[in-house]
């Protein structure tokens, strides 16, 4: 099923105070949905934002995005289409396996070649990479411009948002976020949405500790919003490659810690492309809550979930243990996800991500201290 068939129907009927019904949604295009979702379910307030993002799909991304998922934080895999299933690069199930995991597929183009001679030919191939990721249900809601296509300011230069518009409104609005190259990389929060178009970000390849330091403390004293971009592949390139791993361990250990401090957020781009615009409203419908046979609290979402979008359940608890047991379950097909929430602090946390659009039920652990103040956002 193609993303746009999957959301045909748009978010069921039902609502809560003021949340959007299926017809209102269903005159939308595809991307309106989106992110009206987005801005609905991420999380409010104005502190910094970090998003990371790994280039052009190497399987040396693989054992970052493995502590990135034990650490509950999402990242942006940019993926040139005809990349995947070559050799030392990722496979079709190992990125399915990532969305599963709450992660973000952006579209990186088909070939990821030469910088194309015209916007239509720039169009045909991020076209061609569309249609390879909807028949193989990858869902992507983003476009990231190939390196490549940078030189000389041509029709695939996207850093301009003048260009990244024109080059949006030739693709009919398919894209949440068009990110590239040039302009200022770090944006105030609260995020305009023009800033969608032509998202700059800062790369993490070839820069210093001290660098990233100072970046960081005017993220979180100045409340901006970065992403930072890496190719892992040069991780693995002698001295330097060792110094850039090294980097991004210390990169992933220092905001995961500010992060739980509340000193800034690390969210994936899609909750990021809406930073200090969310309405942090619950995906679960908490005044109806019911038990299975097991005693397990069975919760509803009141809206259905967006394929390729990352989501983070959360609850309170008493219990002392460290981990938790959690299904989560699509009505209409009894499909069922099991996953591990993670403690931090007095909430344990679980992030997800669904292949494609439907009503979920979320099954919270069976405990003799009952799990309290749940919640379904957008991360």
């Amino acid at each position: 099923m193609r993303l746009t068939e999957a959301l045909s129907d748009g978010p069921s009927g039902r609502s809560e105070s003021g949340v959007s019904g299926g017809r209102e949604l269903r005159a939308r295009p595809v991307r309106s949905q989106v992110l009206a979702h987005l801005r609905r379910y991420s999380a409010g307030g104005t502190s910094g934002v970090v998003t990371l993002r790994f280039d052009d799909g190497p399987l040396t991304d693989w054992p970052f995005c493995r502590i990135l998922t034990a650490l509950q934080l999402p990242v942006e895999i940019a993926v040139p289409a005809s990349f995947v299933g070559r050799p030392l690069r990722w496979r079709v199930e190992q990125l399915r396996a990532l969305v599963r995991a709450g992660h973000v597929l952006a579209n990186h183009s088909f070939s990821h070649a030469a910088p194309p001679k015209s916007l239509d030919e720039a169009i045909a191939d991020v076209h061609q990479a569309d249609r390879w990721f909807e028949d193989h249900h990858l869902p992507v809601w983003t476009f990231v411009q190939p390196g490549s296509w940078r030189p000389g300011g041509g029709p695939g230069d996207l850093g301009d948002p003048e260009r990244a518009r024109t080059f949006d409104g030739a693709l009919s609005g398919r894209f949440v976020c068009i990110e590239g190259y040039t302009g200022e990389p770090l944006i105030p929060v609260p995020i305009a949405p023009e800033r969608r178009l032509g998202l700059p970000h800062v790369t993490l390849d070839d820069i210093s500790w001290s660098f990233v330091e100072k970046l960081l403390a005017r993220i979180v004293s100045e409340r901006l919003f970065v992403q930072i971009v890496v190719h892992t592949v040069r991780s693995v390139r002698g001295f330097r490659g060792t110094r850039l791993a090294g980097r991004l361990a210390r990169l992933i250990a220092r905001c995961a810690h500010l992060d739980t401090l509340g000193h800034l957020r690390w969210v994936s781009l899609l909750s990021g492309v809406v930073a200090g615009t969310g309405e942090d409203h619950n995906l679960i419908d908490i005044g109806r809550p019911c038990s299975t046979r097991l005693g397990k609290t069975t919760y509803e979402t009141v809206e259905p979930l967006m394929p390729g979008v990352p989501y983070r359940l959360e609850w309170r608890s008493a219990n002392a243990a460290s981990r938790a047991a959690v299904e989560v379950r699509e009505r209409s097909s009894e499909e069922t996800v099991r996953l591990v929430a993670r403690r931090r602090g007095l909430r344990f946390q679980a992030t997800f991500g669904v292949h494609r659009s439907g009503d979920w039920q979320l099954c919270l652990p069976e405990s003799a201290a009952a799990p309290s103040d749940p919640r379904l956002i957008v991360v």
